[in-house]
Order: C-alpha cells, then sequence, then structure tokens
C-alpha cells in the first residue's frame, strides 16, 4: 500500500541534532517522510528532479544539497549509484515497529535494497525491532555486520542539473569554489564565507565541502598504503628466495630478501 502521511514525533523539535539542521534540510525531511513511494523500511527512490518540483522556488541541486545535510547528520542515507534513499530510524519511529505484519513487510523491503551502505543501516535497524523475521533478514544483508560504515563516505559529488538550469556556481554565503590545475583535475575546494578558515566552528556548507574534500583525501591516501602493504606482503609470502622471516642465505651471510624476483615476475 503506497504511503499516504508522514509520522513525525512531537520530541524532534526538543533534539540537539535536528535543531542544528537548516530549516530547509528540516522542511526536506518532512518531504521526504510523505512521499507515496516510502515503504515499510523507509526505503524510497532517490529523485531530486521530482522533488525540487513540490516548490516553485526549489531546484534539483538545491536539494541535494539538503539531503547531504540529512546525510550528515545521520536522519538518512543515500547512493547516488543505486538511485536509493533510507529514512534511518523509519522502522523504530513509525508504527512499523509496533505491527508484526509491517515488521515482515519491512524485512522483505530490506532485502531488494541495492547499496550496501543502507542495506547495513537498514540490518541494525531490523535488529533492533527484536523480531525474529527482522533478524534472520539482517544477517542475511549484513552477515555478522561486517559490511562497511555506511557514513564514511559523504555525498560529495555535484549534481547533475536536468536539462534547461543554467551550468556553474552561484555566489553567496557558503559557496564552494573549486579550483583545477594544469591538467584540468579539480583541486582542494575553499569556502568564500570562510576562506581562511571557521574559527567558531559555525555550521556552514561550504566548509562542511572542504572538510568532506579533506575527508575524501584522507581516507584516498589511507586505501592507497593499504593496497601497498597488501601488496608488499603478497610479494614477501610468495618468494621462494627468502625464510619466513624474509632472510636469504648467501656466502657473506645472511641478508635480508628483496624480493626483486617475484616483484618483477608477479
Amino acid at each position: 500500500m503506497a504511503n499516504a502521511a508522514g509520522f513525525i514525533h512531537e520530541s524532534i523539535w526538543r533534539d540537539s541534532d535536528w535543531r542544528r539542521l537548516s530549516r530547509n534540510a528540516q522542511a526536506m525531511y518532512m518531504q521526504l517522510l510523505s512521499q507515496k513511494e516510502l515503504d515499510c523500511a523507509g526505503l524510497l527512490p532517490l529523485q531530486p528532479n521530482k522533488w525540487a518540483k513540490g516548490c516553485g522556488q526549489l531546484t534539483a541541486e538545491q536539494v541535494m544539497n539538503d539531503l547531504a545535510e540529512l546525510q550528515d547528520g545521520r536522519f538518512i542515507v543515500f547512493d547516488t549509484d543505486t538511485d536509493e534513499l533510507l529514512v534511518r530510524t523509519y522502522i523504530r519511529n513509525s508504527n512499523v515497529a509496533k505491527s508484526p505484519n509491517m515488521r515482515r513487510s519491512a524485512a522483505r523491503s530490506a532485502r531488494l535494497a541495492a547499496s550496501h551502505r543502507i542495506r547495513s543501516v537498514l540490518a541494525a535497524e531490523l535488529r533492533n525491532t527484536g523480531d525474529d523475521f527482522c533478524v534472520v533478514a539482517a544477517d542475511e544483508i549484513d552477515p555478522d555486520g561486517k559490511l562497511s560504515e555506511p557514513f564514511t563516505e559523504p555525498f560529495t559529488e555535484p549534481f547533475k542539473k536536468p536539462f534547461g538550469e543554467p551550468s556553474g556556481v552561484g555566489e553567496g554565503e557558503g559557496v564552494t569554489h573549486l579550483a583545477s590545475n594544469s591538467g584540468g583535475e579539480e583541486t582542494r575546494p575553499t569556502c568564500s564565507t570562510h576562506p581562511n578558515g571557521n574559527p567558531k566552528d559555525e555550521p556552514c556548507r561550504g566548509c562542511r565541502r572542504v572538510r568532506e574534500w579533506d575527508e575524501k583525501l584522507a581516507a584516498k591516501a589511507e586505501a592507497d598504503e593499504l593496497v601497498k602493504r597488501r601488496r608488499q606482503r603478497e610479494i614477501r609470502d610468495n618468494c621462494d628466495l627468502c625464510d619466513e622471516n624474509g632472510l636469504i642465505e648467501t656466502k657473506a651471510g645472511m641478508r635480508r630478501c628483496d624480493h626483486q624476483s617475484v616483484a618483477v615476475n608477479g
């Protein structure tokens, strides 16, 4: 059955995380809860162009900015690769958790989610219900809770505007400017409002983009280092010249093996 209305607890207005959101992000959250495609698991298709039509002053790019803010606050998680969005606490905050039939429906919907990030969050929410049917579904979509943490990869990709909308970045508070190097590759962005940093740590979208850029760069460097170490270990383990300690016997005595034969032939 299609969703007909959103479900909001009055206590949300006393929640500090909620109150830190911008008014636009709060309105976006309300809009998501009232979408007819929203199912019992809190899943719905990612449709920024459609949602932008809910207000004559709204654009799809603004919708994506609001969604990014909601994801930063852990209210939602979305995946642009699978075009899916999850209202994270929908199962526990709506009537779903109180109804056995709705819990089973939520479990069935969760099995259809394609995004690993979303499946990880859903598994945790299903387990929290304590319902045997939901726990079984959680173990199927995220065995032993081993899927990657869904909020470690914040949204940083610029949303492609639909035909007819002007391109380019407008001027204004918190605008993030992307520079390019001589090779045409984007370099670290800057915030027009706080070009020298944000000493008071005030909420700012431009600063958030800069922070996300730095976090993404650090994560990439860490991943590259991990790949490098794994390759080095693989080379060492497959070397037939040295012993388990990486040493090789020569006429001059024991020396550290450089595993060059494996590195070249591998």
